[in-house]
């Protein structure tokens, strides 16, 4: 048989998985400077900030849903950013802000890890699960909430090992549970 030749999509395939993965981190990223931001200059109480980061949260899951339809691989890094800005508002929220009781928290912490299952079973992408893994165990050296309780923590590094290797049986592949799980230990 004839030798395949590449042909001239794999650049493009390369280039924008370069791209989503620069965006996705860019809009995590930009949420986590907003909230420090506007915490240290004092513009919005923690409750607007913690309402803007949920808007924010949920805007990218539904824009993700919604660009599926047009381009798959590339959505699927939007709602994985929105998940982990989700977990920041909850996290922030309890943690750092101690506007959420430890019942209240696991109750919000739930329904999020449900939310990450359902989009990372629709999505069937590494990439989310992987981008949403790097993201959260970040969350902690983000937050500056290093001096809390080790029960605390361990409420929110079980609720993503839990949303992890959901998604890593629903994908059939170990890369997904393998890169959260190195940074649970680090």
């Amino acid at each position: 048989p004839a030798a395949r030749r590449p042909t001239a999509a794999a650049p493009e395939r390369t280039t924008g998985k370069v791209m989503a993965w620069g965006a996705a981190l860019s809009f995590v990223l930009a949420a986590i400077y907003f909230i420090k931001l506007v915490y240290a200059s004092g513009w919005l109480t923690p409750e607007r900030q913690l309402a803007l980061a949920f808007v924010a949260g949920s805007a990218l899951i539904a824009s993700g849903l919604w660009l599926a339809r047009y381009d798959r691989g590339y959505a699927a890094y939007l709602p994985a950013a929105g998940v982990v800005v989700l977990y920041l508002t909850v996290y922030g929220a309890h943690l750092h802000y101690q506007l959420l009781s430890a019942q209240m928290a696991l109750g919000a912490v739930a329904t999020v890890s449900g939310l990450a299952i359902a989009l990372g079973a629709h999505f069937r992408r590494s990439a989310y699960a992987v981008l949403a893994g790097i993201c959260v165990y970040a969350t902690p050296l983000a937050m500056d909430t290093l001096r809390s309780s080790l029960p605390e923590l361990a409420l929110y590094f079980t609720a993503w090992s839990i949303v992890f290797s959901a998604c890593a049986l629903h994908e059939g592949r170990r890369l997904t549970y393998l890169v959260p799980m190195y940074l649970a230990f680090l």
